[in-house]
């Protein structure tokens, strides 16, 4: 008898087989009108415990087989594989939400003991690559208040809410620099914000000669004042997130010689350094770089 077989009669009257189960489980995933790609998708992570579970044992499970001792070797059999940590995790939960549905049905006695998930080391905040950013500014060219909006974004650092709220009247410029002030910020706090070039060009699009200084939102529609939702769209139009456009500003701040993380939570609005420091987290694509720049000896 193998390590991890429990005993029992296949022969037990009234006992579904797995596959019965998942047949009546997929019955019940289209009764609740799930997506066939979620259908599927339950099916193959099913099938995948199926398989090892029939190589483990010799034959393949029944439901009363499957218990934590079981399902904490498949997890170590995924582990040894080099399966990704995201791909294990996905594979318990189906499982899981499987084994639970056949208690509620009365297929099984009893809830098994779930198995822990792997944790994963988050990897920073991802913000756009140079070539997605150039991509997005050509696109964004042929609308001055498309090109406006993203600008202001991808060059304050601004929040959503923070823009949709900005006034004219909080724009201080001169020739050569200039601030705005946030008096929108999170928790109510006021923040002063450098502008740049890119910045002040963004003003000019949205009517900085016509408007400056007076108590106007700087982001206007046909109807009045954008919202937020209504900005939100228009970045997502570019198939990505004003947040995201944050997560840029800031990683190209610290990218900079001489910039600091004390100075970037400043502009940011961050009360904590502790907030400021997930943009001081590598991202999968700067590991990526880091290791390419290596060259053999």
């Amino acid at each position: 008898m193998d390590k991890h077989t429990i005993t029992h009669d296949p022969d037990a009257p009234g006992l579904p087989t797995w596959d019965d189960c998942l047949e009546r489980f997929r019955q019940f995933q289209v009764a609740e009108e799930r997506s066939g790609h979620t259908i599927r998708a339950y099916a193959a992570d099913l099938g995948v415990f199926r398989d090892w579970f029939e190589k483990d044992n010799g034959d393949p499970p029944e439901m009363d087989q499957v218990n934590a001792i079981q399902i904490r070797a498949w997890k170590d059999a995924m582990l040894s594989d080099g399966r990704a940590a995201a791909t294990i995790n996905r594979r318990l939960a189906t499982l899981g939400s499987f084994l639970r549905w056949a208690v509620d049905e009365g297929l099984i006695p009893r809830q098994v003991k779930p198995v822990k998930a792997i944790k994963q080391e988050k990897l920073g905040h991802r913000g756009l690559e140079v070539k997605e950013e150039r991509n997005l500014l050509s696109k964004v060219e042929a609308d001055d208040r498309h090109r406006a909006v993203v600008h202001m974004l991808l060059y304050t650092g601004m929040r959503v809410d923070e823009l949709a709220h900005l006034k004219w009247r909080d724009i201080k410029l001169s020739d050569r620099k200039g601030t705005l002030t946030v008096t929108y910020g999170k928790g109510g706090k006021t923040r002063l914000i450098p502008v740049n070039v890119a910045v002040r060009a963004a003003l000019e699009l949205l009517g900085l000669a016509e408007y400056r200084g007076r108590d106007r939102h700087v982001v206007y529609g046909k109807r009045g004042p954008l919202k937020v939702r209504a900005i939100q769209a228009i970045v997502e139009k570019y198939g990505i997130s004003a947040h995201m456009l944050r997560h840029t500003y800031a990683h190209k701040f610290l990218k900079i010689r001489g910039n600091t993380i004390v100075q970037l939570a400043t502009i940011l609005g961050h009360e904590s350094l502790d907030t400021t420091k997930r943009y001081t987290t590598p991202s999968a694509d700067d590991l990526q770089e880091a290791v390419d720049r290596m060259n053999p000896s």
